[in-house]
């Protein structure tokens, strides 16, 4: 596994496609920045880090996966995610899909895969990934939080870097190896798992719906009032915490 850690960057995972394109990424290469200018997390929003109180971080991942089971590596990246907090006895870990962990239903690391399809069938999979750590001050973010503010105790950059690589390379051998396990253990952290909860539509029009999980293809599935199922994909609905 080679690392390269960096100073600052636009983001780690442009870092990772520029090298790519360069033909000198390597498998399970892992990018860490003290701060990035222009870090992103789903879909495009925005991800705010102090520098040098974060961990900062993009991996890349060559395998081969049908491209309607790829959620499955976001299972696997969110519990390397979550189980590193526990370690470090962060309080009340949660995986919210589709992306985000919680801590005291407060966001305190996310998440960006973005898929790169060779024409020889692999995937390459850039894994972005922004965990809190030292940071405690969070401008017009209030739900947002960090490993020191929900422990009031200063974290080891280093430790928790490598112990969310070593996670990483756990779960995701198991996501090729045996997905069933990584999906039972996503759904025992699943936010709002066999609960009613309210959520909001792009329109931002609320609803209740009851949380029956997450599909293989990455769809968050709800059951209605009416009993009706609806399968939501990423962007159709928005968590009201």
């Amino acid at each position: 596994m080679q690392f390269i850690k960096l100073d600052a960057t636009t983001s780690t995972n442009a870092f990772i496609k520029e090298l790519i394109q360069l033909g000198k990424a390597t498998d399970q290469l892992v990018v860490t920045a003290n701060y990035q200018t222009a870090g992103r997390g789903q879909l495009g929003t925005s991800w705010q880090a102090e520098p040098g109180k974060n961990i900062i971080m993009s991996t890349l991942y060559k395998y081969e996966l049908p491209a309607d089971q790829l959620f499955v590596w976001n299972a696997a990246v969110a519990l390397a995610a979550a189980t590193t907090l526990q370690h470090f006895e962060i309080p009340d870990i949660q995986i919210k899909w589709p992306n985000d962990i919680l801590s005291d239903k407060l966001k305190v690391a996310g998440i960006l895969i973005e898929n790169i399809f060779k024409a020889d069938g692999t995937v390459w999979s850039i894994i972005g990934i922004g965990l809190n750590v030292n940071q405690v001050q969070f401008e017009q973010l209030p739900k947002a939080t960090s490993m020191a503010n929900q422990t009031q105790t200063a974290f080891d950059l280093e430790l928790v870097l490598q112990k969310l690589v070593d996670q990483m390379a756990v779960f995701i051998e198991k996501a090729k190896t045996n997905s069933s396990e990584i999906w039972a253990l996503y759904h025992q952290l699943l936010y709002g798992k066999n609960q009613w909860m309210s959520f909001t539509r792009p329109d931002h029009s609320p609803f209740i719906a009851f949380v029956l999980g997450v599909t293989e293809r990455g769809m968050l599935q709800l059951r209605h009032e009416d009993d009706n199922i609806e399968l939501v994909e990423l962007k159709q609905v928005g968590w009201d915490l």
